[in-house]
């Protein structure tokens, strides 16, 4: 009525398409290389973002969530919208905040809301002259009250690499905007380059005692971190030429690859040519599949 009696010349919703969309299987099937990573980054932003809000109201709610159902409806309802020539569908902040401003308490709001929506279709051109800065104000009153800046903040005091991370995701989030795929990618390089920065970083609890040496690496051992246990290694048989003894206690290992168990058995032969007698020690059960391949080893928690 606004825009229609004192003549509003900013941007309105214009006019609405009217009819139902065509279902055909007639899909560009040329373009599904290009179309790949896009669609990637769709589907973890449409899964995240339901994830969210679906977490926030199942916790306020005291109601169950299941990850894995979500999953599915999304791919099926996802795989229907492309039949039908429809955008990639999934949870909203703002849709599922609106709805539960409404009083919404069961899945039974969805279905009446499709009702409307197609009970409306006759009369979409009432909406034409609709200003979007009205569609705006429905959506920021809407999610207002998701945003939560504080623990976006105090993630700096629990850890400064992941606040690194939440920072420039959100600061990318609103420079890049609408492109909001592209910030997440950002976001999942820096996370990645952080998890590997920190699994490249092992320590040690090394031991000598007497005669005998103890050589205990700690953390996550992969082809990135095994330089790491080659300098240590050579290190302490030289810091310590009266060793006659050499154990190779393993329990505070966490992941290891193959990588890894090829070169763990590197060092015990080589210290074995130098004259140690070298043992296993407390081999955890997520390093055996490896450890027992490569050694040949069929009880590895012996010793």
């Amino acid at each position: 009525g606004y825009s229609l009696l004192l003549g509003y010349g900013g941007p309105v919703v214009g006019e609405i398409p009217v009819g139902l969309p065509p279902i055909s299987l007639t899909l560009p099937w040329n373009r599904l290389p290009q179309l790949l990573v896009g669609g990637l980054v769709i589907a973890v932003v449409g899964f995240a973002e339901a994830a969210s809000i679906s977490r926030t109201y199942a916790t306020q709610d005291r109601l169950s969530w299941n990850a894995n159902r979500e999953f599915v409806s999304q791919g099926l309802a996802n795989l229907a919208a492309g039949v039908s020539g429809g955008f990639p569908v999934g949870g909203s902040f703002s849709r599922s905040s609106v709805n539960r401003l409404a009083g919404a308490q069961t899945r039974w709001s969805g279905l009446v809301t499709g009702l409307i929506v197609l009970a409306f279709l006759p009369f979409t051109w009432l909406l034409s002259d609709l200003p979007r800065a009205v569609l705006g104000a429905i959506v920021i009153a809407a999610i207002i009250s998701l945003l939560k800046f504080g623990p976006l903040l105090n993630v700096r005091k629990l850890s400064w690499p992941q606040a690194v991370v939440a920072w420039a995701t959100f600061g990318f989030t609103l420079v890049l905007s609408p492109n909001i795929d592209q910030a997440l990618l950002v976001g999942i390089v820096l996370a990645l380059g952080i998890h590997l920065w920190r699994e490249q970083t092992l320590t040690f609890r090394n031991a000598a005692d007497g005669d005998t040496l103890t050589f205990r690496p700690q953390g996550v051992l992969w082809f990135g971190s095994v330089a790491e246990v080659t300098e240590t290694f050579s290190k302490l048989l030289l810091e310590h030429p009266e060793a006659t003894r050499l154990e190779f206690d393993l329990s505070g290992l966490g992941r290891t690859d193959l990588s890894a168990a090829l070169v763990l058995k590197t060092l015990m032969e080589d210290a074995e040519k130098a004259g140690l007698e070298v043992t296993l020690a407390h081999v955890p059960p997520n390093a055996e599949r490896w450890l027992g391949k490569v050694w040949g080893i069929e009880n590895s928690n012996e010793g």
